[in-house]
């Protein structure tokens, strides 16, 4: 239940907050891991990935590649889109701006499969973002 609530609170995300928040995270993460939670596991290390690569992007996208790793291997298609959703941030803070809309486009197809709107709103206001 905690790493739900972890999930859920994105405007703690700020920048200037990130090193705290990242050692939330963390606890969660060690949590899920120990318990076998594969899903929270995978949406932990998405929200870490992002922390992460606000400074690192390499970091960050090596623990949303992990958790795009778990999702598929759950099927699911919601997480799948998220974590694409994800590294395309990622990878437009690093300045990659090619994989980012790859990483886009591949979000935003996804989420219209799933029929999950946000998301398919959020990829396509990061490829927005690359025009």
């Amino acid at each position: 239940m905690c790493w739900e609530l972890a999930a859920r609170a994105p405007t703690l995300w700020a920048s200037d907050r990130t090193p705290g928040w990242a050692a939330v995270l963390d606890t969660a993460l060690g949590a899920l891991r120990s318990a076998g939670n594969v899903r929270g596991t995978a949406a932990i290390l998405v929200l870490r990935g992002v922390v992460s690569g606000e400074h690192d992007p390499r970091l960050g996208e090596a623990q949303i590649q992990e958790a795009l790793h778990l999702f598929e291997d759950l099927g699911d298609g919601h997480g799948q889109a998220l974590a694409w959703s994800r590294l395309a941030r990622t990878h437009r803070v690093g300045c990659d701006y090619r994989a980012a809309l790859r990483a886009a486009g591949k979000a935003t197809a996804l989420a219209r499969r799933v029929g999950d709107r946000g998301e398919e709103l959020n990829a396509l206001q990061c490829i927005g973002r690359h025009t």
